[in-house]
């Protein structure tokens, strides 16, 4: 178990509208700012259709774990909720994972790990972004888990920027 203590610092607010990616667009809004460790604190909006994906049993994989096959739901497509982080390689290029519920023109629920592609926005989207201080929200290579994963490491606030 990794445990870091942080607070959030602000919360930048980005509006996408149609046809943006929402991925491209968090990241533009993210090296804009500056910002490099920050958590999805809401998301609202509508989708054009979003790709995701489901983890499956894969015993040919070191975790034992590993994502199947994107699944593709065409739009129109509501958002739900979405829940992720903004983190950084180790090179500082922004890497951002989110995880998000959604519902078809049915009413029907899906949710799972959202895919970088196909994610175009429908009308808009608003994101609301807590940016944290005291936290390094890395993402490094695990070789437990044979990829890259989420590595938080404390930053002491007494060197912190104001």
């Amino acid at each position: 178990m990794i445990v870091v203590k942080g607070h959030i610092r602000e919360v930048l607010v980005i509006r996408l509208m149609r046809g943006e990616n929402i991925y491209a667009g968090i990241v533009e809004a993210c090296e804009q700012n500056n910002v490099r460790n920050a958590a999805i604190i809401s998301v609202v909006g509508s989708l054009n259709g979003v790709s995701f994906y489901e983890p499956i049993v894969d015993p040919g994989h070191v975790s034992g774990i590993s994502y199947g096959e994107a699944i593709r739901l065409e739009g129109p497509v509501e958002v739900l909720s979405v829940q992720g982080e903004i983190c950084h390689t180790k090179d500082g290029d922004i890497k951002i994972h989110l995880h998000a519920t959604f519902a078809d023109r049915e009413g029907k629920a899906y949710g799972g790990h959202l895919m970088e592609e196909n994610i175009e926005v429908l009308n808009v989207i608003n994101v609301f972004l807590g940016i944290i201080e005291g936290v390094d929200m890395g993402f490094e290579y695990e070789a437990v888990l044979g990829g890259d994963s989420f590595h938080p490491k404390g930053i002491p606030f007494d060197t912190l920027q104001a």
